[in-house]
């Protein structure tokens, strides 16, 4: 009599590829970062040897300190605005929305999103802040012609201003007031958008579509850039 010795079922096809994909993403993701920051360090290395041949790495270090003080402050400032903003739209939502179908709607991505809503806020802010700030970082020339600029003892015939204003102060101030603009143009979209999402603005309301206040923050950023 023989007995037939169980053989080993083979493994599922399908967790092979799933194992590889779980494997081949965070890899991916690594290379491309440190492809990234090689490049990143290949450019800041090359112009430190540039410099240091001229015998001028002190304009280097400056250069750097600089955009590395645009990029805080004007990030911070961009981030630190779409959270409050974000905040008090949340904070001052209306706890009782009409019974309508956009709400109910909407009820179910509020109860989805409650779970991950201080983190999804964040790394908006976080976000968005970076990119103001790397934007920013690269205008670093205007500030120091803003901060190092003097006058040239002539004034222009049109404003009777000494030219110096234009050519070095003029341009950062524009700059500072583009951004400005750009902040409160993000912030009344934030303010929109959670205002929408948790009831301070109701389309398909019968009464008041817009929240006492909702309306009073959006009228504030709303007449600020104007």
């Amino acid at each position: 009599m023989t007995f037939a010795t169980p053989s080993a079922s083979p493994p599922d096809s399908d967790d092979e590829p799933r194992g590889r994909g779980r494997v081949l993403i965070p890899t991916l993701l690594v290379l491309g970062i440190l492809a990234v920051l090689f490049v990143i360090f290949t450019g800041f290395y090359t112009d430190w040897l540039w410099f240091q041949s001229v015998e001028k790495t002190s304009v280097f270090t400056t250069q750097l300190a600089v955009r590395a003080v645009m990029f805080a402050v004007f990030g911070l400032v961009m981030g630190g605005a779409l959270v409050v903003a974000m905040w008090l739209a949340y904070k001052f939502r209306p706890f009782f929305a009409t019974g309508s179908q956009e709400q109910a709607s909407l009820e179910r991505y509020r109860a989805s999103l409650e779970p991950v809503r201080k983190p999804a806020m964040l790394v908006i802010a976080v976000v968005i802040g970076l990119l103001a700030g790397i934007s920013a970082a690269g205008q670093w020339p205007l500030f120091m012609l803003w901060r190092n600029g003097g006058e040239f003892g002539q004034a222009d015939a049109q404003f009777g201003m000494d030219v110096g204003f234009w050519v070095f102060d003029y341009p950062f101030y524009r700059f500072v007031l583009g951004f400005a603009f750009t902040v409160l143009f993000f912030t009344l979209l934030a303010s929109v958008v959670v205002n929408y999402l948790y009831g301070g603005i109701q389309l398909q309301s019968e009464g008041d579509r817009v929240s006492r206040a909702a309306r009073v923050q959006l009228s504030i950023i709303a007449a600020t850039m104007l």
